[in-house]
């Protein structure tokens, strides 16, 4: 900035000295004179206002569309390739456990999302909102509790007493792992009614390698299941 002002200062100057010793026609020192103006006028400008014009070599909406179709297809290193120094989300491993490695299949399978209105893009940065839908895991749990216990119900009705508790008359470990297992699979046999749809403003940042998704709590939580991060 300093350097422009400088320098059309300098010409100005070098112009008056000309018109003086070589008689310039003033006709093209008023326009030279002008046209340094404006170049002086616009540098401030843009001193003010910051990058004004910005050509896109991608729109902000391809960049979510590639983050959600890998998320969609299971492919979340691609996934992490649209995110902001992100190189891991975390959703790859499987738990080991059977009833949670069920919850984490289901939860996955669930996710759905579509643009809900054109992108908004200033300068370097733009934002894009998203409906997204997955598995409520915080309100299926809220129901777990009471399946589970449906669930040792029916197994102290079906089976003799010893195979039910342990000398200290306390459930065994297999009959509550079994009844756990056996409540989650009931619940997600109807899981569209824990399905939930959430807006999701997603925020982009724009580089030399194009847009960037800014991930915050919001969007991990969504992909969690809505549970808390």
């Amino acid at each position: 900035m300093i350097v422009i002002l400088v320098l059309t200062g300098l010409c100005i100057a070098a112009l008056l000295l000309l018109c003086r010793k070589a008689r310039l026609n003033r006709v093209y020192l008023a326009l030279a004179v002008a046209v340094a103006g404006t170049a002086c006028a616009l540098a401030l400008l843009g001193a003010e206002r910051g990058v004004v014009l910005v050509r896109y070599a991608s729109a902000p909406e391809d960049t979510v569309t590639g983050f959600f179709d890998r998320i969609l297809a299971g492919d979340y290193r691609e996934a992490c390739e649209r995110l902001d120094h992100y190189t891991d989300l975390g959703m790859s491993t499987e738990p080991e456990d059977p009833a949670a490695a069920e919850l984490f299949d289901a939860l996955h399978e669930s996710y759905a999302y579509w643009l809900s209105s054109p992108s908004e893009a200033d300068g370097l940065t733009a934002t894009q909102r998203v409906e997204f839908t997955a598995l409520d895991i915080d309100a299926l749990q809220s129901d777990l509790r009471e399946e589970v216990l449906v669930k040792l119900a029916g197994l102290v009705e079906a089976r003799s007493y010893d195979e039910v508790y342990d000398a200290q008359d306390q459930y065994r470990p297999e009959i509550t792992e079994e009844a756990y297992r056996a409540a989650v699979s009931s619940l997600l046999e109807h899981r569209e009614d824990y399905l939930r749809t959430q807006t999701l403003t997603i925020s982009l940042r724009y580089d030399s390698d194009g847009w960037h998704i800014l991930p915050d709590a919001a969007l991990f939580r969504a992909l969690n299941g809505y549970t808390a991060v």
